[in-house]
């Protein structure tokens, strides 16, 4: 999961509506700057990207197994 400015899509209005920004789909500069104090108050690097840990500490009740889905490319195929 990597989501930053310019990313579009259904994860992006995920990530907008958890936020309580309008879910139009597209990270432009309010969604990233409503996510770097989130990231910041939550102990994660404030940088405005969504990657996994971000993603994670966003939506807790995600299953472990959703969660290594979203991980995929991280770690190295066998």
């Amino acid at each position: 999961m990597l989501l930053k400015r310019a990313s579009t899509g259904a994860n992006v209005k995920k990530l907008q509506t958890r936020l309580g920004l309008t879910a139009n789909g597209i990270f432009g500069a309010e969604t990233e700057e409503k996510v770097k104090p989130w990231q910041a108050q939550n102990g994660l690097l404030a940088d405005g990207i969504v990657g996994n840990a971000t993603w994670i500490k966003l939506f807790p009740q995600l299953p472990a197994d959703d969660r290594w889905i979203r991980l995929k490319g991280v770690f190295p195929s066998k």
